[in-house]
């Protein structure tokens, strides 16, 4: 079982390296082939990745900050990563084919359609077209006349 940690960061290897985290390699790209089941991945990464490292059987940890908007879209020192409180927390990540997609119209539903016709009927516009939207907290009905 292999430890890897990935990272293009100087910052991040150097708080590895002061805070004794013990990994086998060090890549500053991550070739998710080489990683097998029952190994541990160390990194930021994006969720498509660690979700993959998940399904291959191997353990994700997330090297986590409390980076504030300021401080983003530069390099970080390993002293910078203590300061914004970095430490490494275990995920397990998957993926969700069945989940709702936000950016998809929603099937219409004949008696929300029916009542919609009726109240556009005794106004004098008329939609061109009509489509219901997911949001997260909603639904919301647009129209152009």
């Amino acid at each position: 079982m292999t430890t890897w940690f990935i990272s293009r960061h100087p910052g991040a290897l150097h708080w590895m390296q002061n805070n004794n985290i013990d990994f086998d390699h060090h890549l500053t790209h991550l070739c998710d082939e080489r990683v097998q089941a029952g190994d541990t991945v160390i990194g930021s990464m994006p969720v498509n990745l660690a979700a993959e490292i998940c399904k291959r059987g191997a353990h994700y940890w997330d090297l986590s900050l409390l980076l504030p908007a300021d401080a983003r879209g530069h390099e970080l020192s390993a002293d910078e990563l203590d300061l914004y409180q970095a430490k490494l927390e275990a995920f397990s990540i998957t993926h969700n084919p069945d989940a709702p997609n936000p950016a998809l119209p929603l099937p219409i539903k004949k008696d929300s359609l029916q009542k919609k016709q009726e109240s556009t009927q005794q106004s004098s516009a008329t939609p061109v077209f009509s489509v219901f939207f997911r949001s997260p907290e909603s639904f919301s009905y647009k129209s152009t006349t």
